[in-house]
């Protein structure tokens, strides 16, 4: 699967709980914030998305409770998803 079909997928599934996945404040132009990091980043998004999982189980109890815990869900199953697809830990 090509990247830019792997990351629509994942933004499709994401879109799921716009709360979590897709807030206001992240898509007030025609791209989103999280497609211009993965642009830049391309397959080194993933230490973006570890990066986001760390930080929402760091600070759930804190500052988002269940919500931040959803969010570091969203960013493991990206993370899954991609690892899936290209066993890159081998």
């Amino acid at each position: 699967m090509r990247h830019e079909d792997y990351m629509k997928e994942m933004s499709a599934q994401a879109d799921q709980q716009s709360d979590v996945n897709k807030p206001s404040h992240y898509t007030q132009t025609n791209m989103e914030c999280k497609e211009a990091i993965e642009g830049m980043l391309g397959d080194h998004v993933v230490h973006a998305w570890r990066a986001n999982i760390l930080k929402y189980i760091w600070r759930y109890q804190e500052k988002g409770g269940i919500q931040d815990l959803e969010k570091a869900q969203v960013y493991l199953g990206f993370l899954i998803q991609y690892e899936k697809e290209n066993e890159t830990w081998r």
